[in-house]
């Protein structure tokens, strides 16, 4: 690392190991097979040590699966009222009940 200089990590975590590849390298240079807290769920933090200084930009952070879908959800009560209003004041402008949506 060059002082002044920008440089691009990547961090890889899946399950308890770590990889840290820099300015793109095909192999990463710091491997962690046994961090302290094991194989967690939890937050990202970016930290430097004491009297550093650092910046960071256009940090990313991915899942390695893809988000589940979204299986059940309601509307809170406000907008479950909301709804029905808007859609009585449509089905008389139009002339007919709007169809309910229906969830794959």
């Amino acid at each position: 690392m060059e002082p002044g200089k920008w440089m691009h990590l990547r961090l890889e975590v899946r399950g308890p190991k770590l990889r840290a590849y820099v300015n793109g390298a095909q192999q990463p240079p710091l491997v962690v097979n046994d961090p302290k807290l094991g194989d967690t769920k939890g937050m990202v933090a970016l930290w430097i040590g004491a009297g550093a200084e650092a910046y960071f930009a256009d940090l990313v952070i991915r899942p390695d699966r893809p988000p589940r879908p979204l299986q059940r959800w309601q509307l809170p009560q406000q907008l479950r009222s909301f709804d029905h209003q808007l859609r009585h004041d449509v089905a008389e402008q139009i002339g007919r009940p709007l169809a309910r949506p229906r969830l794959a």
